[in-house]
């Protein structure tokens, strides 16, 4: 992480540097804009969730660096404070722009796997939780070093990336990292469809080796549904994970999907969301160290029903208010949630 946050320091540095020295004329340099966005959280939770004495925690930052040398050369970093004591680079990249529908990216970037990863700060969210089948499915801000090419055409729009990939951990939620583990390069795009205004249907695929020894592949599939009115939205995610475990266990998957029906009145957005996801890996878990230390396992069969209302006072603030039902397979727990937030952008 250092030597990430050394080489993003570095290019920060060599981009301004760049800037007052470049022999673009006014017209052409594109002055650096700054944006911050910041949020905190209450939650309170029955007497089996982690805050059953309730708890104000979930403090947070981000810090957006946007800028360019010309229309052909830009830039984007962002800093993000998830915690008091945490704080990471969730984007840092260099574009060339070709035209104004094909660009590639070089560098950090948000993986453009469904619409949520690419979107989920806070001020961008009507709920304040992520879907539960992102718990699972991958990384939090799924991050990937390397390139990145978009390009639209009429009513279709393509991303395909390649780079480090995802690295083995005791769930897929630990497999962020920043240094590639293996020989293997992990390869995935998104195709979105926008058949009339205010619809965008996407198709994601991803790959790559994610084990030490370059053997076992990992596979996600995922489709996702944005419809927006002037009176409401309907956001749809579903996501399919497979990864090959050793020969004398089966493979691990994990299958879910989120759908959030969230209205339009006055400044208030009531919203209501259905949220599931499965997970069965006989191989890790709990205890997990290499390929010859399997852990525990991972199991789980989960459903919740958020609702909440998010109202916007003014331009850039939210404050949001969430309640989660939480349902599993197997002995209740007493473990719903109620969530308050208040986020700000500027």
């Amino acid at each position: 992480m250092k030597r990430i946050i050394m080489s993003v320091m570095v290019m920060t540095l060599a981009v301004s540097a760049l800037a007052q020295t470049t022999s673009a004329t006014q017209e052409q340099l594109q002055a650096p804009r700054i944006s911050v966005y910041l949020y905190a959280d209450y939650l309170k939770g029955q007497s089996e969730s982690l805050y059953s004495s309730g708890s104000v925690e979930g403090l947070g930052a981000g810090l957006f660096l946007i800028g360019g040398l010309s229309d052909k050369l830009t830039y984007t970093l962002e800093a993000r404070f998830k915690s008091a004591s945490r704080i990471e680079i969730e984007q840092a990249w260099l574009a060339f722009n070709a035209s104004s529908s094909v660009h590639l990216t070089l560098g950090a970037f948000l993986v453009p796997f469904g619409k949520y990863n690419q979107s989920n700060r806070p001020h961008e969210t009507r709920l304040i939780h992520k879907p539960l089948v992102l718990d699972y499915a991958y990384p939090d801000s799924w991050r990937e070093l390397g390139v990145q090419g978009s390009g639209r055409l009429s009513f279709l729009n393509v991303t395909a990336y390649i780079g480090n990939g995802l690295a083995e951990g005791q769930s897929l939620a630990d497999g962020q990292q920043f240094r590639d583990n293996n020989a293997n390069k992990a390869w995935g795009a998104r195709l979105g469809v926008q058949p009339s205004q205010g619809i965008d249907l996407g198709f994601s695929y991803y790959q790559g080796k994610y084990d030490t020894l370059d053997q076992r592949n990992l596979k996600m599939l995922g489709g996702d549904v944005t419809w927006a009115t002037k009176d409401y939205q309907i956001l749809a995610e579903y996501i399919r994970t497979e990864n090959a475990n050793p020969a004398s266990f089966a493979k691990g998957v994990v299958e879910g999907y989120f759908i959030q029906l969230a209205f339009i009145y006055s400044g208030f957005y009531p919203v209501v969301s259905f949220q599931k996801v499965r997970q069965d890996d006989p191989f890790h878990g709990s205890g997990w160290v290499s390929p010859d230390t399997p852990g525990a396992g991972l199991f789980a069969n989960k459903s919740r029903w958020a609702v909440g209302v998010a109202y916007v006072p003014a331009a850039g603030m939210q404050l949001k208010v969430e309640y989660d039902f939480n349902q599993q397979t197997g002995p209740a727990l007493k473990d719903n949630l109620l969530t308050i937030q208040a986020a700000v952008s500027f």
